[in-house]
This record gives C-alpha cells, sequence and structure tokens, in this order.
C-alpha cells in the first residue's frame, strides 16, 4: 500500500522562503533512534514511520515545540 505524502505546516508561516528551509534537525524517539525533521518549502517532514502512516508526529512537534515556540499549532493535513 502506498501512502499519501503530506507535510505539516504552521498556520501562518510561508515555508516557502522560511529561512529555515533546508534544515534537518536529529531528534531521537522514546525508542533511541535518531529522525530526521526537515523544514521543506511544502512543510515539515519526518523520517519516521509513523509521519508516513498518520502524517503527524512527536518528533515534529517537538521541533516544533523550540522553532514556533509561541505558537505551536494542532496538526493539519496538506
Amino acid at each position: 500500500m502506498k501512502y499519501k505524502h503530506s507535510y505539516y505546516k504552521v498556520p501562518g508561516v510561508n515555508f516557502e522562503k522560511h529561512f529555515l528551509v533546508g534544515y534537518v534537525w536529529h531528534v531521537r524517539g522514546s525508542t533511541g533512534n535518531t529522525y530526521e525533521v526537515e523544514l521543506m518549502p511544502q512543510g515539515f517532514d519526518c523520517s519516521c514511520i509513523g509521519f508516513a502512516h498518520h502524517g503527524k508526529c512527536k518528533h515534529i512537534k517537538e521541533v516544533c515545540d523550540h522553532v514556533f515556540a509561541d505558537r505551536v499549532p494542532e496538526y493539519r493535513y496538506v
């Protein structure tokens, strides 16, 4: 089964010209694995299987908690 790729977008943020596009955060998961969260022009992407299945994950939330600390919104699909 092939999954539709989605990106996590923060409402009100223009990712196409964001200064962090292309930056990759290495986030350690709860099982000790390290995942890559990348900011792309379409939004955030994560290398974990949860993001591939659900379009959201705690690794992106962790990055958003630091990058957009004052406005971490709920997930929405793009």
